[in-house]
């Protein structure tokens, strides 16, 4: 799931009640509250997978965009001072360079087997004390997931194949790879395990999903028809997003398709410095 909608201003009277409800309960901005809410302010910010960048970010210090695409550091120019080409595995800048890393929809593109090594090469380049917050996609074992996963041909090719999914994994293993790291997690949201935005659904299901899936297929039917008209899709996401915060913290963690979190790199301690 690719969100890389302009960050707006906040508009004022009747509009601005309504710019204030959607960023705080619309399941559209659920990302944005989450990154706003670490508190960054000023200082080198790396954004990681950068694709075209992003106006929220950019509000948050001076970002240097990354990404494996020429054609996404170029477009991340126009937002960010400076944008380089480069592999996660092998970032061109200084140990103890980054005051924060942020990323969105990186992770599960990157194989299993180099997770940890791209892990690592976040952490040299992060100052100690910085802070890593990330957006990472997964397989959540909500329905909507378990729908997904009962056709392993329409799961490769409109879950994995479509965006370059290669490195899914269940949210238990993304925390707890993130937890053998040197970092102390200081934020922990897990998401999209029943509720997602709706043109995710469509991107999702409306296909060969909706076959022997009467239910699915009414499902879809809504979503298209919402879809058509935009304002009445910002009320229907504002819908979904106060029904997922009241409800999907009652859902276990690995239903969740998507977590969202933030760590500290860890400060040597004064003894492993002697040595």
């Amino acid at each position: 799931m690719t969100h890389r909608a302009p960050y707006q201003p906040i508009r004022t009277g009747f509009a601005g009640l309504w710019d204030r409800a959607e960023r705080r309960w619309s399941i559209r901005h659920l990302r944005d509250r989450f990154f706003s809410a670490l508190g960054l302010r000023g200082g080198k910010i790396l954004d990681i997978g950068c694709g075209g960048g992003s106006e929220l970010f950019a509000r948050f210090g001076e970002v240097t965009g990354l990404d494996i695409s020429w054609e996404s550091v170029r477009s991340a120019r126009e937002i960010y001072p400076r944008g380089v080409q480069a592999n996660l595995t092998r970032i061109p800048f200084e140990d103890n360079y980054f005051d924060a890393i942020l990323g969105q929809d990186v992770f599960g593109h990157i194989p299993v087997e180099d997770k940890e090594s791209v892990i690592n090469e976040l952490l040299r380049v992060l100052k100690p004390g910085g802070k890593l917050a990330l957006l990472v996609e997964g397989i959540g074992k909500g329905p909507l997931w378990r729908i997904a996963q009962s056709r392993k041909d329409l799961w490769q090719k409109y879950f994995i194949e479509q965006d370059g999914h290669y490195g899914l994994e269940p949210p238990g293993e993304i925390v707890s790879r993130f937890q053998r790291s040197d970092l102390r997690i200081v934020r922990l949201w897990y998401a999209y395990s029943l509720f997602w935005r709706v043109e995710d659904y469509l991107a999702r299901f409306k296909n060969e999903y909706r076959k022997g899936a009467p239910l699915l297929r009414v499902w879809i039917h809504i979503c298209k028809t919402v879809h058509r008209w935009r304002p009445v899709e910002r009320l229907f996401d504002l819908g979904l997003g106060l029904t997922a915060q009241l409800l999907e913290t009652a859902f276990l963690y690995d239903h969740c398709g998507a977590v969202l979190l933030a760590a500290e790199k860890v400060e040597p301690s004064s003894d492993s410095v002697d040595q």
